[in-house]
């Protein structure tokens, strides 16, 4: 048989892919996403790189929404359902993903299951109420084999005690606190203006501790340097140092640092996060406690962005202050947070009713309008130094240039171009000004997350 391995972030497939690489040397692995063919440039042979999108291959790692036209009709679907059918699917981290998101992905794993694929699903916190409808749509016991760690083996797997801090300044005692005892300390934030922000006070405050940032408004070639730089010369060193991250680094990177200062999240996310500390299982860290200090979400809701202010708040309050994160504990306390959960119906957008998949009349969907609603095919800047570059590299060397953003950070106040490429992939051309190699893409004052 053949796997299609899905994951939701780039850094996440990146290191799935490298993983699986060494364990499967001699296997037909494949890399999809925007800048596969950029990260496959440092290790792989041309004509490897050319079969990236093509139908076969032993293991496929991609994004659920690479394989979301089987759903929605549109262009390609009937060679990826051919490609797809009888095959095993792995669906992981899928609690990562938006509302619609979501919906998106409940929809992919009733097509898969029309085309009698073997669905597996992978999560470390998702909510009862959502496990209980994918699982009543796999089939439920008759069906599913689930498999879940006993409160004893869970037990084994504490390693957090729980601050809650007040403030900012709490949270830079907490990482003066750390750098004063030879430790690596990870800082993660909701938003990328705040982490600049972050970034640069601390250059003044530590300025000979190594430091570094990472989030997703880099150019895809500074970025995959960044994710090898963050586990060649921070992780894998036990000199004390910095990485100011945004929620990019939650399921993304096989990272283990000492101690964390992260702003309020929704509490899946923030699991997610806590597993960056004290990563490593071994002998010499078993049993082990790590701090990690939690900032209290302050009371003008829009703070909160890009999450519901809510179930920010409500997730704050159940962590509980000093005391260790018990993981037997983190089921009840997600639930807490997420005691319903509705999944929009998207059913006017798929192919797929009770009689099957329903093919249009003669009818051509190149896009989808959900696609256009969840902003997946996100645009893309270079800036003015790149631009002659860019329009005469072929086009897997392209995307080394691009920084993704999504479509509506050109709408906002702050967003400066100096027009548009009409090549590749129609790149907003802004000022060098507002481009750093070490924080990335500058947009003083957007609230755009992504």
């Amino acid at each position: 048989g053949r796997i299609f391995y899905t994951l939701p972030f780039q850094a996440s497939i990146n290191a799935m892919y490298k993983r699986i690489k060494e364990a499967c040397p001699n296997d037909d692995v494949r890399l999809l996403h925007a800048s596969s063919r950029l990260i496959l440039t440092n290790n792989e042979v041309h004509e490897e790189k050319v079969l990236q999108s093509l139908t076969g291959a032993s293991i496929k790692i991609l994004t659920p929404f690479q394989i979301a036209s089987v759903v929605l009709g549109t262009k390609g679907f009937e060679a990826n359902a051919l490609d797809l059918k009888g095959n095993d699917v792995i669906l992981d981290e899928i609690h990562s993903y938006s509302d619609t998101s979501m919906a998106l992905v409940y929809e992919i794993i009733k097509t898969l299951l029309h085309l009698h694929c073997r669905i597996h699903v992978g999560t470390a916190t998702m909510p009862s109420s959502l496990r209980n409808l994918i699982y009543d749509l796999l089939g439920a016991e008759n069906n599913v084999y689930k498999v879940e760690l006993t409160e004893k083996q869970l037990e084994s797997y504490n390693r957090h005690v729980i601050h809650k801090v007040e403030n900012d300044d709490a949270a830079f005692e907490m990482i003066d606190k750390g750098i004063s005892q030879n430790e690596k300390v990870l800082v993660v934030v909701n938003r990328i203006n705040r982490a600049q922000t972050i970034f640069e006070k601390l250059e003044i405050l530590h300025p000979t501790i190594p430091k570094m940032m990472l989030h997703s408004r880099y150019k895809r070639s500074d970025r995959a340097n960044l994710e090898a730089k963050i586990k060649s010369e921070f992780d894998e060193k036990e000199n004390p140092c910095i990485v100011v991250a945004t929620q990019v680094v939650e399921v993304s990177l096989d990272i283990s640092f000492d101690r964390m200062i992260t702003d309020a999240a929704p509490l899946d996310s923030m699991i997610q996060r806590f597993g960056r500390v004290n990563r490593k299982r071994n002998a010499n860290t078993l049993g082990q406690l790590k701090e990690i200090h939690v900032i209290k979400p302050s009371e003008n809701k829009n703070d909160s962005r890009p999450y519901n202010y809510e179930v920010v708040k409500n997730s704050f309050d159940e962590l509980h202050d000093g005391f260790v994160l018990e993981e037997k504990e983190i089921q009840r306390m997600i639930d807490n947070v997420y005691p319903k959960i509705d999944i929009a119906s998207i059913k006017s957008h798929s192919i797929l009713d009770e009689q099957g998949i329903r093919i249009p009349k003669l009818c051509d969907y190149p896009k989808s309008v959900l696609l256009d609603t969840l902003d997946i095919d996100s645009a893309c800047c270079i800036v003015e130094n790149d631009q002659e570059s860019y329009v005469k590299a072929k086009s897997e060397e392209r995307p080394k240039y691009e920084i993704p953003i999504s479509i509506r950070t050109t709408f906002n106040k702050n967003f400066r171009t100096t027009g548009r490429l009409t090549c590749g992939a129609w790149p907003f051309v802004i000022p060098n000004e507002y481009y750093d190699d070490e924080k990335g893409m500058l947009l003083k004052g957007t609230e755009n997350f992504l």
